[in-house]
This record gives structure tokens, sequence and C-alpha cells, in this order.
């Protein structure tokens, strides 16, 4: 449909009296096919501005109507203009009752100059179009969390039965230039669980590159057909990932996705396999929900998360993490030891033997280190030395000695009493018989051979 013209819009300036609130406009915002959106004032009764802005839209179709005055009036195919009349109403009843910070929020509808407005929040900001335009593409991540939002926001839309089915770049709105926010309802349909839609207008073509084939042979009574938003999705993130526009549903019927272009973007290959399945031209082959689609690109993104974090946490660790020599293990007792040290920390080669090795190395710390012990796999510990204020009230204990010195000491010890023992029975017994005494005595005989 001919999109409408701006020669067709409210003045600047122009009052209008909702059911809660009065609006004064201040410019136009955006022209569709079936409305003006505008960015209104909310005014007191004195006509003053307050401090809160919105966005107002009217309900005013370049193929039925024409501007008389501030009131819109029917010139051509009037019952059209009466059914967009009450699915208008609905829609703007619809949003009002959900509740998603990823929806745009509609704070009241009213009918005002022989057609019908609704307001809803205004936000400051480009659309999700503008960024990619500004970016070229978007990296991995930033693609998978806007994706996994508004596949979140479709989902909520999904369980009271409203279809977007005009999901696209152009409709997501970047709030503060990274919350996305899913905007323009003017194709949305409400279906009952049969699939049954509340409206006899058709579900028409979509926008080119995002809209599946069966879209426009969509028959009622089919079921809800939440597979249509969930190809635009996959459109959607196709643009974020190579900043060119998707093929067309035919297009991938006739000739196959083409995986050499994200390929060519650097896309991943998991990542890839999301967009083709997200967009196949069959629906049945889609994600059948967008509840489906959001646990797949939640399960991608952690895994970019993690792959992103590995890299700057190993430099991280090589920089204050250093391995120290593991001790000779033993049956009693087994550690592991790593040190993280300070910056200004010396590390000062001392003599002395350390394992059968020709030196030993103290290390020297700030006064205000203290030593922690921290749990590690198995009954292993390790200790981690890290730079902190002291603890007050901790007594200070002297360091207990290897356990290989205190068993060289208790054999040294052992040795020394052996020894004593045997003086002491020699003597005692000597005393009695006098056989040390007659054994140095002895006359030494001597044999002479003739």
């Amino acid at each position: 449909m001919i999109k409408n013209d701006a020669k067709e819009a409210l003045k600047a300036g122009t009052i209008l009296e909702g059911g809660n609130f009065r609006y004064k406009i201040a410019k136009v915002l955006g022209l569709g096919s079936f409305g003006i959106t505008y960015l209104a004032d909310i005014i007191n009764a004195n006509g003053e501005k307050t401090n809160m802005q919105v966005a107002l839209k009217e309900l005013f179709i370049s193929e039925c109507n024409e501007r008389n005055g501030e009131k819109v009036k029917v010139f051509s195919k009037e019952e059209i203009f009466k059914e967009f009349l009450r699915k208008f109403s609905r829609e703007a009843k619809n949003l009002h009752n959900i509740s998603h910070d990823n929806i745009i929020n509609v704070f009241e509808w009213f009918e005002a100059n022989d057609t019908v407005y609704y307001s809803m929040t205004y936000i400051p900001g480009g659309s999700l179009s503008k960024v990619i335009e500004d970016k070229g593409k978007l990296r991995e991540t930033e693609a998978l969390e806007t994706a996994e939002v508004i596949a979140d926001a479709l989902e909520e839309l999904h369980s009271v039965g409203l279809l977007h089915l005009d999901v696209r770049p152009d409709n997501i709105m970047m709030n503060g230039g990274k919350v996305p926010v899913l905007i323009d309802f003017g194709f949305a349909h409400h279906f009952d669980e049969n699939g049954e839609p509340d409206t006899s207008i058709g579900l028409g073509n979509g926008t080119p590159g995002y809209s599946p084939m069966e879209r426009g042979t969509y028959q009622p009574g089919n079921g809800v057909p939440c597979t249509i938003d969930v190809y635009s999705l996959g459109a959607t993130l196709f643009k974020m990932l190579t900043g060119t526009e998707p093929p067309t549903s035919s297009d991938i019927f006739n000739y196959g996705f083409p995986v050499d272009e994200l390929h060519k973007a650097g896309v991943s290959d998991d990542i890839i396999a999301i967009v083709e399945k997200a967009m196949s031209p069959l629906w049945k082959d889609r994600y059948q929900t967008a509840g489906q689609m959001r646990k797949a690109l939640r399960v991608a993104l952690h895994k970019e998360e993690k792959e992103e974090s590995a890299p700057a946490a190993a430099e991280q660790n090589t920089d204050r993490i250093a391995p120290m020599p593991k001790p000779a293990q033993n049956s009693d007792e087994e550690e592991a030891t790593r040190i993280e040290l300070p910056e200004e920390t010396q590390i000062v080669p001392t003599s002395g033997n350390y394992n059968n090795a020709d030196e030993s190395t103290r290390i020297e710390l700030p006064e205000e280190t203290q030593i922690v012990r921290t749990g590690y796999s198995g009954s292993d510990e390790m200790t981690r030395i890290e730079g902190m204020p002291p603890m007050v009230g901790q007594p200070m204990y002297p360091a207990t000695p290897p356990k290989k010195n205190r068993n060289a000491l208790i054999a040294a010890i052992a040795a020394i009493a052996t020894i004593v023992v045997i003086i002491v029975v020699c003597a005692v017994t000597n005393y009695n018989s006098g056989w040390l005494t007659d054994l140095f005595h002895s006359p030494v005989e001597t044999v002479v051979l003739e």
C-alpha cells in the first residue's frame, strides 16, 4: 500500500482530548500506509506542557482517507476503513493489556476527529535499522542478545494470540541505543485458539525479505501461524549479522539458503544453523514457536560469551599467577601450591637446600599480605597469597618445620640415646666384674719362631 504523505498529517500545535490526558502535537515521527505517528506533549488543563512526551498514533489510511481540517474524511472503501477502525481499537486494547519491557507500552486509546488514536511510550533514539546502518553490521554477541530479547517479546505476544506480522529492523527501536523495543503493530492480528483471526482483513504479503511464502495464502482455521513471526525474526537476525537485506522466501525456496553470504561476514556455523532454520521456506521446518528459537539463541549466546571471555581470563591469569615447584609427593600428605603475588612482591634467592636443590626461594611480601588457605580439587589444598589489609586480633604463629626435617631429628635423637645406653651398660658391668679393665690390662704373649 502507498504510504501517507506529510501534508496529510495534523499540524504542530493541534490539541487532542483523550480519555485521561490532553495532547499537543509537536511533530510527525512516522508515516505508514495505515497511520500517522506523532510526537505529542501531555498538557495540563491550562494548556501548559508537562514533563511527559508520548508517541501518538492516528488511524489514517492513504487509500481511504483525506483530511478535512482536523477531521478524517472517508472518500473511498468505507467498509475497509470501518473494519480497520475496529481492528485498530482492538490492537490498542490488546497492547494496553500487555506489560513487557521490550514491547511498546500503550497508555490509552480514544476516538477523535472521526478516527481512532492511541498514545504510547515515546522512545528517543534510532531504530535497529539505523544502528545497523551506522555500524555496517553487529557483532555476533550483540545480534544474538537483540534477537533473544525480541524472541521473548514475541513469545509474550503469541501467548495472548497476537501476532506482530511485521518484525523487521525498522520496527525495533533501540531505547537509549541499547534496549530493543518492538513497535508498530499496524499489521498485527489477533487469533483465537483455532487460528481464526478477529478481523476479515487478510494478512497481506508483508515486507519482502522478512515475510515467508505462506503469509499471502494463509487460510484461517489452521492454527495460530506463529512461524510467520519466527521467519521475520530470522530475517532480522540475518540483517544484523551481515548488514545486507535478507533474500526473499521464494529465492530461498528456489535457490537455497545463502550460507556463503553469512560465511563471508564471518558468522560461525552454529549461528548460521539458527538463521537457516528460522528462515526455512517450509513452515514445518522452522522453530515452531518463538520460545523454541529463544532457547536456541540463549545456548548460542552462552557459547559466544564463554569463548569471548576465555582469552581475556587467560591473559589476566598469566599476569598475576605464577606456578611454584610442587613438593615431592608422599603417602601421608599431598599439596599443590599457587601463589597470587602483588606487583610489589620481591623474590630473592637464598642459600640452603630445598628437595635436594642447590638453593631455595625466599619471598618478601608487603607487611599487609595475608596467607589464605583455599579449597582445591579432591583432598588437596592450595595456598594463595594475596595483598589485603591485616586482620585485627589475629595472632601470628611460627611456621611448622617440614615433616622430613622432623623425621631426621627423631632419628638423630634415637641414635644418640642408643649410644648412651651402650656406654652405661658397659660401665655398670665393668664395675661388677672388671672385665673391661682386664681386657685392656691383660699381658700380651709373644711367640718367637726359631
